[in-house]
């Protein structure tokens, strides 16, 4: 019995099998060709119009991704609504290698080797770039896919391929990312953080009680006394200076830390500030020199705590410079700002670290062995104060054993 495939109805396909039921092998071919049969006739009743290839093309532009078409060679010969409107070229414009002017010039090599790599292999093609889109010309990223199609002798007549848009999503991904990385490095900064504060900690306390050990189990004499007590009032002083450094920041952190609003003479603000370590310049024979402008220069703010971001920035200045050193502080107008400036010939700072410098935890030398003292927590409460002033502080360097300069910049008729 044989079948003519042009003439089989659905019915006569089943009652074929049902007759030649009796031969096992044989029915099941006849089940197997009908059932396809009976397949492609159903296929052959959807509604795809006169030209199936018209709709395939709407079910392409119907598609949220960019769909195109090339041929064995890899040169585009199709591509969707989609595509002419993301991009904004014209056929002409696109076929051929033509769309390679839309990748991003840093994707264009990788993005062209990968798919001269596919056409080569016959390898399936994927790869992420980012194409610009005409209405506003950014660059947005795309994932490209790629498959070859074949013909009946396994020859490569065609590539279907789709762009499909993931910029949010790569967006988002590297958001993540960096905000990963600024957490592994802030935990890494807060750990060196605590390993020195236990360091700056117990180097006051150990010359405290090394001092009331002695004075407790020896009788000393006027002048050791004298040095005994001095050492302990100076480490005292040192240790509470940190306690107090690590509360400003506990009340930054909480939101508590609090600034008077009145008019703030800041020349004054600044000699005051300059005599304060005027005994430590001494010690260090170190030369300070002052710049300060006649004019009346009021700032809005707290008195207190410019005051406190000044002798910060003096105590740094004369801790980083070495004996016989220079430091100059400044003081003018510029428009509608003040314009303070702290230079010296100390150290200097790493182009590195000075970006970081004013933020929390960051020290440029964290580690246990460092020749000077201090938490590093002073710049970043300088900063703060300073911003709740409405102005900006600054350091440069030229780097190491090069000194360098903060500046501050205040606006003279500013409101907190």
């Amino acid at each position: 019995m044989t079948l003519d495939s042009s003439s089989v109805t659905e019915s006569g396909a089943i009652a074929a099998i049902e007759s030649m039921s009796r031969d096992d092998a044989r029915a099941n071919h006849v089940h197997t060709s009908a059932t396809r049969l009976v397949e492609v006739r159903r296929l052959n009743t959807l509604p795809l119009g006169d030209d199936p290839v018209d709709a395939l093309r709407t079910f392409a532009d119907a598609l949220p991704q960019l769909v195109w078409i090339t041929d064995s060679r890899g040169q585009v010969s199709y591509c969707n609504a989609k595509w002419w409107n993301y991009t904004g070229l014209t056929y002409e414009q696109s076929v051929g290698d033509g769309w390679t002017i839309l990748l991003h010039p840093n994707d264009l090599h990788r993005t062209l080797e990968r798919w001269n790599h596919a056409c080569q292999t016959g390898e399936p093609y994927e790869i992420e770039y980012r194409l610009r889109r005409a209405s506003d010309g950014e660059y947005r990223w795309f994932i490209g896919r790629g498959l070859p199609f074949r013909n009946t002798s396994g020859q490569i007549v065609a590539w279907f391929g789709t762009c499909t848009d993931i910029h949010d999503q790569k967006v988002a991904q590297e958001l993540l990312e960096q905000a990963q990385k600024q957490l592994e490095q802030t935990a890494k900064a807060k750990d060196e953080f605590l390993a020195v504060l236990s360091h700056e900690l117990r180097t006051p306390l150990s010359a405290i009680l090394g001092w009331v050990h002695l004075l407790r189990i020896k009788a000393l004499n006027p002048t050791e006394q004298s040095e005994a007590l001095a050492t302990i009032e100076e480490q005292a002083k040192i240790q509470s200076q940190l306690v107090e450094d690590l509360l400003e920041v506990s009340r930054i952190i909480s939101g508590k830390f609090r600034m008077r609003d009145e008019s703030v003479n800041l020349p004054q603000v600044i000699m005051a500030a300059i005599e304060a370590i005027r005994p430590t310049v001494n010690i260090k024979k170190i030369c300070l020199q002052t710049e300060i402008s006649d004019q009346t220069l009021h700032v809005r703010g707290d008195a207190q705590r410019l005051q406190q971001v000044v002798w910060n920035l003096l105590t740094n200045a004369v801790k980083f410079t070495p004996e016989g050193g220079q430091i100059l502080v400044r003081l003018n107008q510029q428009d509608s700002l003040v314009c303070l400036k702290i230079i010296d010939t100390g150290c200097g700072i790493e182009s590195s670290m000075l970006q970081k410098i004013f933020n929390r935890f960051e020290q440029a030398d964290a580690s246990t062995s460092r020749s000077h003292t201090g938490l590093g927590l002073g710049l970043s409460i300088a900063k703060h104060i300073i911003d709740l002033h409405q102005g900006t502080i600054t350091a440069e360097s030229r780097g190491r054993n090069q000194g360098s300069t903060f500046t501050v910049l205040l606006p003279i008729q500013g409101l907190l």
